[in-house]
């Protein structure tokens, strides 16, 4: 499977007072003002603030994130309107602005100060990736433009298409609506999550975010104290050749962690310990492997790069005698802190059902059921997520889940340098001192 193509960033460049594309010869918005042109034609254009009120979740894909007027404006409409409802927002973008770069862009817009550093914020590397998307009934679309290739392309996808009032100079823009009945689905209200690790703890806490009430079973006594018990556990991503589901998948989620952990910091006395981490080549042949790679993919020098060993001994702080490949985004955590801060994070949404071990899934009239080994009940909700490791075959033992377990093992040895400043590895690795082991 291919890799997207390297992303080639935007450059900021000004015509006439408008952020403008040498590349495409045009410009971002119209002279008279971004962002009052993204509440004129993307927010009233769609009517958002009346959809708003009809549903609990709404959902927006854009076709172009541009320097994320659009997405500013929708949520910052959002939030001074006060409408209980969460806003999925998607967006593509072929070249988007590296971090640094649309700072400088939204430094222009001081009205939107907060929102535009929140974004700044979460803003990722430039890494490609890609989301695919299905319309669906009771989408809309609002366009600056009015040319027929747009116009003839909303209505070839079904969308029933009509000129507007347009913004400043501009006298017409479109505004297209999606034919039919939006579609619904039952909403999940409750959710078991059997295993308070750091898989079913992030599980939790990614619940609790949506608003959904979670009952969380561990049958220690607290989260994260079996194999997530870790003291030291890497966060890094894994640097290959293969351009498939899974190696994006993990490209994502290390990003994703990554600004999880941040958060995360000093919440029930955990720490993001971001100090980066130095992955050695296990050979020659691995080396270049890994030099292909970035060179392949164009990842940024400011998410991973490699590094000679001079480099490498300064970056770590301990004597590094081989070339290796820097990853300076990477860190490590406590993972039982982890568990018990993303638990905290959740707070009332959360209830940890702790000391108890589940045994048993079972379906009944009014949702699914996990009883413990005396058939007594633990929770009931309306799915059930088994985080649990090879223990999940024993709840739903009718299904054949092909789980085989894989020993891992940790080793702790005395502080034996104070110069190690970052986690290096190779087929293993080896931390900084933490409280007073290696």
């Amino acid at each position: 499977m291919p890799f997207p193509q390297p992303i080639t960033r935007a450059k900021v460049a000004v015509r006439d007072g408008a952020l403008y594309s040498d590349r495409f010869d045009d410009i971002y918005h119209s002279v008279a003002g971004g962002i009052e042109e993204a509440r004129h034609v993307f927010v009233a254009g769609n009517q958002l603030p009346k959809r708003w009120e009809e549903v609990g979740r709404f959902t927006i894909v854009e076709t172009g994130f541009g320097c994320g007027l659009n997405f500013l404006a929708a949520w910052d409409e959002l939030n001074r309107s006060n409408i209980n409802t969460r806003l999925d927002f998607v967006s593509v973008e072929k070249h988007p602005f590296a971090r640094d770069d649309l700072a400088r862009v939204l430094h222009a817009w001081p009205q939107l100060g907060t929102l535009a550093h929140d974004l700044l914020e979460v803003y990722p590397p430039l890494t490609p990736g890609f989301h695919r998307l299905h319309p669906a009934p009771g989408a809309t679309a609002a366009t600056y433009s009015v040319a027929a290739k747009a116009k003839h392309g909303l209505a070839r996808a079904g969308f029933d298409v009509q000129k507007k009032a347009g913004f400043a100079h501009k006298r017409e823009m479109l505004a297209a609506r999606f034919p039919g009945v939006r579609e619904t689905f039952a909403e999940t209200r409750r959710v078991i999550v059997v295993g308070a690790g750091i898989a079913g703890a992030s599980c939790a806490l990614a619940l609790a975010r949506q608003g959904i009430e979670v009952d969380l079973i561990e049958r220690a006594s607290h989260p994260g104290a079996e194999t997530s018990s870790n003291p030291a556990a890497l966060v890094r991503p894994f640097v290959t050749l293969d351009s498939g589901v899974r190696s994006r998948f993990g490209w994502a989620a290390f990003l994703y962690a990554v600004r999880r952990y941040r958060e995360l910091n000093n919440q029930a006395n955990f720490r993001w310990h971001g100090t980066g981490v130095l992955q050695l080549a296990r050979d020659k042949a691995h080396l270049k492997r890994l030099q292909r790679a970035l060179a392949q993919f164009a990842l940024p020098d400011s998410l991973v790069r490699l590094v000679d060993a001079r480099d490498a001994t300064g970056l770590c702080g301990a004597p590094i005698r081989e070339p290796g490949l820097w990853c300076s985004s990477a860190g490590y955590v406590d993972g039982q802190l982890a568990c018990q801060a993303m638990v905290e994070k959740g707070g009332a949404s959360i209830a940890l059902i702790a000391g108890t071990e589940a045994a048993r899934v079972e379906r009944s009239d009014r949702g699914l059921q996990v009883l413990d080994v005396a058939n007594n009940l633990l929770a009931q909700g309306d799915n059930v997520i088994l985080a649990n490791g090879c223990q999940a075959q024993a709840l739903i033992a009718e299904h054949d889940l092909q789980l085989r377990p894989v020993r891992g093992q940790v080793t702790e040895i005395p502080l034996t340098s104070s110069d190690l400043r970052t986690p290096v590895c190779r087929d293993g690795y080896v931390t900084p001192g933490v409280n007073g082991i290696h």
